[in-house]
């Protein structure tokens, strides 16, 4: 497909723009503090030129999330291993607390909402369909190369990784002290020790009589 071109390229411009300065603004004042208002300024719109691209405050939040969505997913398309998926994925969400704390909360909004058609319910179904089906793709390549057990379904490996991430992504916002990165890896070291192709013989030795 070819590029945009016209009033096309200059429309998508402007909303790549508008998301990446929202995202920015979000890790700087935050997001609970940060308005539709004061994005349009410092985009130097109006508010009406602002909402021209985006019909609402909540639709804005959510394209700033897929706009970093595809940024993360950009990140780790080629990654071969786990580890290096997630130490690239915390690595970059420790920079942008901002960011991460929009994605809980509109998460936890979204999860909690009784409207199971919300655009916000959608967004993060489809999020969490296609984060599990990349990091299916690479347990299954961890399989595949002996590094993992072969007889786990590696969609509920995806799954519960997944929810460790969104876990502890939690805890560090509450205490930025917790080193991500570092407790991942302590979980593959129990994955990788849980799995061995030829586990050594136990000796069992009869207590004295």
């Amino acid at each position: 497909m070819s590029p945009p071109r016209g009033p096309y390229a200059k429309t998508a411009d402007i909303r790549e723009t508008v998301l990446d300065t929202t995202l920015r603004m979000v890790d700087e004042i935050g997001y609970e503090d940060l308005t539709f208002t004061a994005v349009a300024k410092e985009c130097g719109m109006s508010k009406a030129g602002l909402l021209y691209h985006f019909d609402s405050w909540h639709e804005l939040l959510l394209a700033a999330l897929e706009r970093r969505r595809n940024l993360d997913a950009d990140r780790i398309a080629n990654t071969p291993n786990l580890s290096d998926a997630f130490a690239l994925t915390f690595e970059h969400n420790s920079q942008v607390p901002g960011a991460v704390a929009l994605f809980t909360a509109m998460a936890g909004h979204a999860a909690a909402s009784p409207k199971t058609d919300s655009a916000g319910r959608q967004f993060f179904e489809r999020h969490y369909q296609e984060a599990t089906a990349e990091f299916t793709r690479i347990v299954s390549s961890e399989q595949e190369r002996g590094l993992m057990d072969p007889d786990v379904d590696p969609k509920t490996v995806a799954r519960i990784l997944l929810a460790v991430s969104d876990g502890l992504q939690i805890q560090w916002l509450l205490d930025p002290g917790i080193g991500m990165a570092e407790h991942f890896k302590v979980l593959g070291k129990l994955m990788a020790g849980g799995f061995r192709e030829n586990p050594p013989a136990v000796e069992i030795r009869a207590e004295p009589g």
